[in-house]
């Protein structure tokens, strides 16, 4: 749990600082460990010795709040690193005094310094040779002396060049290299002043070990009710550390008043903002790679792995997906398919792949392969209890010697890990592929290693605390390490990328080569920002489900045959249209008349009609295709397109027809291009998403903004021979595009997408607009999902109590009303927290 700590200097009665503080809603004190401040002036040596006089009493608190509740801030008068022999002896004698009597007055508490400069190796020696608990470093955010630089005159420009290469991440940088990397040091970084954040420099802090963060009550403005609020600017600063959960600690005068007001003001800044992450408790624990093959895949490692919901939601839409591809609809009570789970662990795909046959009322059959004897009970336990009514079948056994009585349809498996490595994923799965079916697909399907380094002191130091303990001297000399070149799971978020992530290998489920060898080595090269130390590699994958197949394999489909019509239309108008009108130019005007050239009549009518069957044909198939996903905004609108082609055809507008395909055409080559390239890009790059997103937004502008209205559109309306059928298909389209565009998308993510686990774009609205939500991401499929959920676990507990079936419809019908009920809350909610009030509409909702 995160303390809010205050900080004053001047107050001579620890006690009452204390007292006052716990009043304000502050759980810790800082205080300097001299009641008054030393004098400027500590040439005299006899300063060393008549200077007791200024410290506290160690009876004044007792030894729990010593510990626990105070934290002893050393002098900063000192200079231990001066060129003066006087002053530095003297600093080191008093930094000595000061650090002996706060070991003494804590045994384990924490003690902080404030770095002034960079220039601190003899401070970092003769601080870690006496401090016995923490050490906390403080450090400035910025450097204050390069923003008074930049305004004073008597300075050159090499002085201020030399100034801002002065980081004070290279203090900090310095003195633990100067320590020998010492656990016991930590980071206290002080908020101050200045002009533009540099992200770049704060994601560089986020890889150190950050205790907490200074925030001086100078920094605070005051809003319309005299309360304290912080910048915007510095509260996006503050949210980078509290990913972290980092502790705050409020700086302010001796004499400040308030102080219950900066309190109540960050704890509701920290409540608004609290981490919704489940892995919170376990984010940067150490753990070697959990693998049955070597049995140390226990309970907590399986737990963990089975609260990742928004991994297990992709392989139930994936599932979903292939079932209704296999299976269609005529063939639902026949047809039955058959899916292998390659390692169940605690049966969270197991659930993934029965919610999705009931969801998609399809029939499987779900054979599970495992080899550990622990989890075989847990699946056992679930088989008996829950899944008795299911078709579930449980084999114990290593994957290379199972031999199951019939292969699979779907292979599903999570063996992979974070890099491939887990479970000998590769030489495993090799094994697997006699299981499946000539035409069976597996799960996932495609897979893609990435590779970069980073820079985490607060794993690294975990890790150097696994010590070797050999039995004898000679056992322990000139022995390496073993944990530090082992591959470790850890979810944490106090990691820095020093370079981007790199893809190194691409794997393919099932491989079409019969043998492969599986020893691979690659050499990448990274670019590198800033100055950094590199504490290990991170290793991740990232991989390609069936549903991500399916829109890969449509959007190469639409390429193919938009690139195909779209370069036989621009020929075939080049060389056989316009000749026609170039006959006859006299008639037709080029402006918005009655007559104007894409009115231009077919000569050939059987031509005409020839091609225009295909695109009508393929418009009407993707229309289809929409349909069945669900997609009614895009089947509505291809549907409009559609009825626009035929009275083109019917009317003989052979210009119109290919002008106005081929434009449409060469925007959606380059829509689904786009689409194909955030297929494959890491969810980690954000920029190049919305740098696609930017493209496709340019694109749709140009073609249904400036382009169509000009020069189809509003002609339309001024023809000779108006045609009303033709006029209302098509600004009816119009408008449906306009509805259906990237920028009206945009707004109805960021109003119904309120969670990462609302959409595909997991929080990016990006991501989730070039992707195209499938059915089981949209807002109006969210309560029937929920209610099938409910239903599914309810007919469990009824099926183990015996209950009968209207029972378990009435409860079901009651879940589902409850469920409704909270979503009409959660929107009244958030658009009373939005200042709207109650709507019109809020009363008639169900």
């Amino acid at each position: 749990m995160s303390y809010l700590c205050l900080l004053q200097e001047g107050n001579a009665n620890l006690q009452l600082f204390m007292k006052k503080a716990n009043m304000n809603g502050f759980s810790v004190i800082a205080a300097p460990i001299n009641a008054m401040e030393i004098p400027q002036e500590i040439r005299e040596e006899s300063m060393n010795e008549t200077n007791l006089q200024f410290t506290y009493g160690d009876l004044l608190l007792t030894s729990n709040e010593w510990n626990s509740k105070m934290i002893v801030i050393l002098s900063d008068s000192i200079d231990c690193d001066s060129s003066d022999p006087i002053i530095r002896k003297n600093s080191e004698k008093i930094l000595e005094r000061d650090v002996s009597w706060a070991g003494y007055l804590q045994c384990c508490g924490y003690t902080m310094l404030k770095l002034k400069h960079g220039n601190n190796l003899n401070l970092a020696r003769v601080m870690t040779q006496k401090i016995k608990g923490i050490a906390l470093i403080q450090v400035p955010l910025y450097n204050a002396a390069v923003a008074q630089a930049m305004w004073r005159r008597d300075l050159s420009e090499e002085n201020v060049l030399d100034l801002s290469r002065q980081d004070t991440w290279q203090w900090w940088n310095l003195f633990r290299r100067a320590a020998n990397f010492d656990i016991k040091l930590r980071v206290v970084l002080e908020f101050n002043e200045f002009e533009e954040p540099d992200l770049d420099f704060l994601h560089r802090w986020l890889g150190e070990p950050i205790e907490a963060v200074i925030i001086p009550s100078s920094i605070f403005t005051r809003d319309c009710q005299n309360n304290p609020t912080l910048p915007e600017a510095w509260q996006k600063i503050l949210l980078y550390f509290l990913q972290l959960h980092v502790n705050i600690i409020v700086s302010t005068g001796a004499n400040s008043s308030n102080l219950k007001l900066y309190s109540d003001y960050l704890r509701n800044f920290q409540d608004n903002h609290k981490d919704a992450q489940c892995l919170q408790d376990s984010e940067s624990v150490l753990k070697t790679q959990s693998s049955s093959l070597y049995g140390n895949l226990d309970c907590q490692a399986q737990e963990i792995s089975g609260k990742k919901s928004m991994k297990y939601k992709f392989y139930q839409n994936a599932i979903a997906a292939a079932l209704i591809d296999r299976v269609s609809d005529q063939d639902i009570d026949d047809k039955l398919t058959v899916i292998m789970i390659l390692g169940a662990g605690k049966g969270s795909l197991v659930h993934s792949a029965l919610n999705a046959a009931e969801y998609t009322k399809r029939k499987i059959r779900v054979y599970i392969i495992e080899q550990t004897l622990n989890a075989i009970r847990k699946l056992t336990a679930l088989v008996e209890k829950f899944w008795s009514t299911k078709d579930v079948r449980l084999f114990l056994s290593d994957m290379g010697e199972v031999s199951p009585p019939e292969k699979a349809d779907i292979l599903i498996s999570e063996l992979s890990g974070s890099f491939k490595d887990h479970e000998l994923f590769l030489k495993r799965l090799d094994y697997a592929q006699h299981f499946l079916k000539p035409d069976g697909i597996s799960m996932p399907c495609q897979s893609t290693s990435y590779v970069n380094p980073i820079m985490s002191f607060k794993i690294f130091n975990d890790l150097r605390q696994v010590v070797h303990k050999g039995k004898f001297a000679h056992d322990r000399q000139g022995y390496h390490d073993p944990h530090s070149e082992s591959g470790l799971a850890v979810p944490s978020k106090a990691i820095y990328d020093i370079g981007f992530p790199q893809p190194l290998f691409e794997f393919s489920h099932p491989s079409p080569d019969a043998f492969t060898d599986n020893s691979l080595y690659k050499i990448l090269k990274f670019s590198v920002k800033m100055d950094s130390v590199l504490t290990g590699i991170f290793l991740k994958t990232s991989t390609i489900s069936y549903y991500k197949r399916k829109q890969f394999v449509r959007s190469i489909w639409n390429i193919a045959f938009y690139a195909a019509s779209s370069f036989f239309l621009y020929f075939y108008n080049e060389y056989m249209i316009l000749p026609q009108l170039l006959k006859n130019q006299g008639r037709y005007s080029l402006f918005y008349s009655s007559e104007n050239l894409i009115f231009y009549k077919s000569q050939q009518c059987e031509k005409f009609q020839f091609y225009s069957l295909f695109i009508i044909t393929f418009y009407l198939h993707g229309a289809m295709l929409d349909l069945k996903e669900s997609d009614y905004l895009e089947t509505a609108s291809k549907s409009l397109y559609l009825l626009t082609l035929i009275a083109m055809d019917v009317y003989k507008y052979e210009y119109y027809f290919v002008g106005l395909n081929l434009n449409i055409g060469i925007y959606n080559i380059v829509t689904d291009f786009l689409v194909l390239l955030a297929l494959q890009n890491s969810k980690r790059n954000l920029i190049l998403n919305q740098i696609f997103l930017g493209m496709r937004i340019a694109s749709w502008s140009h073609v249904f903004v400036s382009l169509l209205p000009f020069k189809y559109l509003v002609p339309t309306l001024f023809a000779k021979n108006f045609k009303l059928i033709l006029n209302i298909v098509v600004w009816l389209w119009y408008g449906l595009s306009i509805w259906n565009s990237p920028v009206l998308q945009y707004f109805y993510h960021q109003i119904y997408h309120n969670s990462p686990t609302d959409c595909c774009g997991e929080g990016s609205a990006a991501k989730c607009i070039m992707l195209k939500d499938s059915s089981e991401y949209r807002h109006f499929k969210a309560l029937k999902k929920a209610y099938i959920e409910v239903k599914i676990s309810h007919e469990k507990l009824c099926t183990s109590s015996f209950c009968n079936s209207s029972a378990t419809e009435n409860s079901s019908a009651k879940a589902f009303q409850a469920i409704k009920c909270i979503m009409t809350l959660k929107r009244k909610l958030k658009r009373i927290r939005e200042g709207r009030g109650g709507e019109v509409g809020d009363d008639n909702e169900d």
